[in-house]
């Protein structure tokens, strides 16, 4: 029998928190990094979950927007931003990530609502065939 995960939004677990904070600490340089290579970033969260815990703290869709904004706010140089797009699959919440995004003017992201294993391939197909050169970050943590 599967396990009731009705009440896993309610408050944010602290492993929950500890991947997020090593998500974000590990994001700002890597995206910083990527920058100086100037090739589009595609950026997948495969569980995004709701974005935003009940108790308000942030998920992992917003560490990963705020890492973003992180990273160009600290940059040094004036060259062109490569394009960086932004993916959060999710198949329970989706409605309720794009609530808690609403409010995100920063950077182009698309919520996708559906099942990681039938998302994903179709999307990295696209990827491939649409944008060259481009660096694919693939966060994959289902058990938030």
């Amino acid at each position: 029998m599967p396990k009731d995960n009705r009440n896993f939004f309610k408050e944010k677990k602290i492993w929950s928190g500890v991947k997020d904070e090593l998500l974000g600490c590990y994001l700002v340089p890597y995206f910083s990094k990527v920058f100086s290579m100037n090739n589009p970033i595609l950026y997948i969260d495969c569980f995004a979950g709701k974005g935003k815990f009940d108790d308000g703290k942030n998920g992992s869709p917003l560490t990963a927007i705020e890492s973003l904004q992180k990273s160009i706010s600290v940059r040094k140089d004036n060259t062109p931003l490569p394009l960086v797009n932004m993916k959060f699959i999710e198949l329970n919440h989706a409605g309720e990530l794009e609530r808690n995004l609403l409010t995100q003017t920063f950077g182009e992201y698309e919520i996708i609502n559906g099942a990681f294993e039938e998302k994903i391939i179709p999307i990295l197909k696209k990827a491939r065939s649409e944008i060259r050169n481009c660096n694919v970050f693939l966060y994959i943590d289902p058990w938030n």
